[in-house]
């Protein structure tokens, strides 16, 4: 069951993968909503076909080596909390990882 008070808009890098697909399944189940981003290098669309029909679920194919630009709501104590869909509370997150 969906609880709305404690709905989150997820990123899951990496989400076709083995792991990755299980954080999606778990945390759709606990009623989120995915936005599962991969390369489908070592990830496969068979971990995720049961997935796609869900509402909830979202994918993206995206190197995250690249630049990803998402749409997010900024909690100045929490960090990045939610998606916002008002155009006034949006401001662009560079999800790119810092490579070392």
């Amino acid at each position: 069951m969906k609880n709305y008070d404690s709905t989150k808009r997820i990123l899951v890098t990496g989400g076709a993968g083995f792991l990755g697909s299980h954080l999606c399944e778990r945390l759709l189940k606990e009623g989120h909503e995915i936005l599962c981003v991969d390369n489908f290098y070592t990830g496969r669309r068979s971990n995720i076909a049961h997935l796609i029909s869900n509402p909830y679920f979202e994918v993206l194919r995206h190197d995250i080596c690249f630049p990803l630009y998402v749409e997010a709501e900024i909690n100045q104590t929490d960090g990045i909390d939610e998606m916002d869909q008002t155009a006034e509370n949006v401001k662009c997150v560079d999800a790119t990882p810092i490579l070392s």
